[in-house]
């Protein structure tokens, strides 16, 4: 599975820092086997 970092995103509000936790998130998915891209080029369709 490949996703891409700007295609997933979290919010902020109260005790959720939403930067650190998209931080926590993709790095849980790396370290899981899923490949975090940078992002998709929509004229390719390539990562």
């Amino acid at each position: 599975m490949i996703v891409p970092m700007d295609g997933v995103d979290t919010f902020t509000g109260g005790l959720h820092d939403g930067d650190f936790m998209h931080t926590v998130a993709l790095f849980s998915m790396r370290n899981n086997g899923i490949e975090v891209v940078g992002g998709v080029d929509p004229k390719t369709e390539e990562v």
